[in-house]
């Protein structure tokens, strides 16, 4: 008698470690999410100091909208302050700058891998190709160079400048340097800075057009130096044009292409368009948005424009849907402070 209940225990003890080990190789919940295919997942800043920030999933399939999904399917919080969304490589790669480190998710079931640590104050993610990636980074003056396979920073690229939004274009990286007044260019193959381009002060935003045509949105300096949009050709790394922007001047400037790359969007504020042979921004807002934008995205599918409304950071956010033509579609509640898409 005694051995069958020292069989029994050890056979329950045997099916309960068993039952934890095949726990962990699931999300922790079975969350319905919006299949990958016409998803957006929009980026929620959260409180800085708060670990409250979060992803919300959005299906342009049937309009159903799952906030906080990260945390759902992970069982834990994403961090401080989710500054941008990549997407890449059949991943998802989440930049928290206050938590210094990339989440890195499948793409279909968001479900967490291996953080990239080692960083400083890391702001967006360039994937280069499946191995390699470049990370800006606020404070550190640097570039980090990423290793993808082993989430790991593996070298760095100093530029002695805030870094913001990245770009590649064959192979070169365009470095956005929000405290000067350059663009750097970045040899992909060996990692160094080849070359810088004088632009207006504070660029921060990066796009580039049908006819092969970089755009630079820079924020100035708080009105002392009004900001600028500048279309750049690149085969002589000069600029083209400038277009000031409209005062009252936003304290967040975002910039979107349309799916054609033929229009260009600007969010001071509000949003205005202007089309990429246009030598002046419209002064007209393109959409009814009546408050004082915080995220910017434009759909490379159908032209569909949404817009983020932070009143506050502190309470959930707001997500507003418009046509191309700037038609209201729809609104949404989402997480804290909305300031990017990622459109799958």
């Amino acid at each position: 008698m005694r051995n069958t209940r020292n069989y029994l225990m050890m056979s329950a003890l045997v099916l309960i470690v068993l039952s934890a080990c095949k726990k962990d190789d699931k999300p922790a919940v079975e969350l319905p999410l919006p299949a990958s295919s016409g998803r957006v997942l929009i980026s929620c800043e959260g409180s800085f100091g708060s670990v409250n920030a979060s992803i919300s999933a959005y299906s342009t399939l049937d309009n159903s909208i799952v906030n906080n999904v990260f945390s759902q399917v992970n069982m834990q919080d994403l961090g401080d302050v989710l500054q941008s969304l990549e997407g890449a490589n059949d991943k998802v790669y989440a930049v928290v700058n206050n938590s210094s480190k990339i989440e890195v998710m499948d793409k279909e079931g968001l479900i967490r891998e291996i953080p990239i640590t080692g960083l400083l104050s890391p702001r967006f993610i360039l994937p280069i190709d499946s191995e390699k990636a470049y990370v800006s980074d606020l404070f550190s003056g640097s570039i980090s160079v990423v290793d993808l396979l082993t989430k790991s920073v593996t070298d760095v690229i100093n530029v002695n400048a805030w870094t913001e939004e990245m770009l590649r274009d064959g192979d070169f990286a365009y470095v956005t340097a929000a405290d000067k007044d350059k663009l750097y260019v970045v040899n992909v193959n060996t990692d160094m800075v080849v070359d810088s381009i004088q632009v207006t002060l504070g660029p921060i935003a990066l796009s580039i057009d049908s006819q092969g045509k970089l755009w630079v949105l820079c924020n100035g300096y708080f009105g002392v130096v009004p900001p600028e949009l500048h279309r750049i050709d690149l085969s002589t790394s000069s600029v083209m044009a400038s277009m000031t922007l409209p005062a009252p001047f936003a304290y967040q400037m975002k910039m979107a292409m349309n799916p054609a790359k033929d229009r260009v969007y600007v969010m001071n504020n509000t949003v205005f368009s202007m089309g990429i042979n246009q030598t002046t921004l419209s002064t007209t807002p393109v959409v009814p948005f009546p408050g004082n934008a915080y995220g910017l995205g434009v759909s490379p599918f159908n032209g569909d424009i949404y817009v983020g409304d932070a009143p506050d950071f502190s309470n959930p956010g707001k997500v507003f849907r418009y046509s191309s033509s700037g038609a209201f579609i729809d609104s949404m509640q989402v997480g804290i402070a909305p300031n990017g898409f990622l459109f799958q």
